[in-house]
């Protein structure tokens, strides 16, 4: 059997190279009207080329996830590291020095944070930010565990939240 091959991107051409030549798609683009709009169907166009099943394409979204019971706060300080990640320019320019992507990420505030990665404080409220990704198309979600206590998260999703997508 051969070793599924899976294409990540947060742009069309890469979508498109993953619906041809791939067997799944990989993505950390969070802004679901992109994904809607652009990225499926690049995936989709390139599945249709290729002679392959669009429904047959994995579509995988990496989201980082944290998760404080008690203190949203300390929640949004743990995953603070990713802001950097969240600008787009850092993709298409030649910056190799995570010092420069951690100074400039400083002006992504923590109410970006909240909106657009998983910082939660209940399974509630993670089961309804990661239905929006389920319904536009999403075969798996994979949470990147930035907890204060990751033991928490993985308690979280284990007794709530995957049971809840089952």
């Amino acid at each position: 059997m051969p070793i599924p091959i899976y294409i990540s991107g947060i742009g069309k051409r890469s979508a498109k190279l993953a619906g041809e030549e791939g067997n799944g798609f990989v993505t950390t683009e969070l802004n679901t009207e992109i994904i809607k709009n652009i990225l499926f169907p690049a995936v989709k166009e390139g599945s249709i080329k290729a002679g392959k099943n669009y429904n047959s394409i994995e579509r995988i979204l990496f989201i980082p996830a944290s998760y404080d019971p008690d203190d949203r706060q300390k929640a949004i300080e743990s995953i603070r590291f990713w802001r950097g990640s969240m600008i787009k320019a850092f993709f298409d320019v030649d910056v190799h020095d995570p010092r420069k992507t951690e100074e400039n990420g400083q002006i992504i505030g923590d109410d970006t944070l909240e909106d657009m990665l998983l910082v939660v404080s209940n399974g509630e409220e993670a089961i309804k930010k990661l239905e929006k990704y389920t319904e536009i198309g999403f075969t798996e979600v994979v949470l990147t565990n930035s907890s204060p206590d990751r033991n928490n998260l993985i308690r979280l999703v284990t007794e709530e939240i995957a049971p809840h997508f089952a």
